[in-house]
């Protein structure tokens, strides 16, 4: 092996940071509660900083979009997954301010239903049923669903779910 392979490898070895918001290895465990947080931070930070920049509204409604798909799908390290719901419904109202339209242009097939399903589902993990029935029929107007009744809320479930399998 050449001295240079040697200094690749060891640098590869050598517990550097690699790649992934600066962070090591240590720092991607998912079953660690520090590493998650650790994560959170780096992401958050990322997006934040993203945020900050000026750029078009299209941009910014992409990191906003992105932002409220990676809050949405975080478990809090303290088990307090209603923060990202709640965090989730406040990137998505960005989104709405920026482009009440919005579709991901490198995938087109990704746009503003997806976001009002994501939406729904905050809501209703929220127990926000009213808000969560408001966004299911701004896609399908023709649903109705007693959200005061268990019965109401399990069909308001299964819609969201249905429309989340066809977008």
């Amino acid at each position: 092996m050449t001295d240079a392979g040697r200094r690749r490898r060891r640098r590869r070895s050598s517990g550097r940071p690699r790649r992934g918001f600066g962070l090591g290895e240590r720092d991607r465990d998912p079953g660690d509660p520090a590493s998650r947080a650790r994560l959170r931070a780096a992401s958050d930070s990322a997006f934040t900083a993203g945020a900050a920049r000026t750029g078009t509204g299209a941009v910014l409604a992409d990191l906003f979009a992105g932002w409220a798909f990676l809050a949405n799908a975080r478990k809090d390290t303290t088990g307090n997954t209603t923060t990202n719901y709640s965090d989730s419904n406040a990137k998505i109202d960005q989104v709405f301010a920026r482009d009440a339209a919005w579709a991901f242009d490198p995938l087109p097939a990704l746009d503003v239903d997806d976001l009002r399903v994501l939406k729904a589902a905050n809501h209703f993990a929220l127990t926000e049923f009213d808000a969560s029935l408001a966004q299911v029929q701004l896609l399908d107007s023709g649903f109705a669903a007693d959200v005061g009744t268990p019965a109401g809320r399990a069909a308001l479930a299964e819609k969201i779910e249905a429309l989340r399998e066809a977008s």
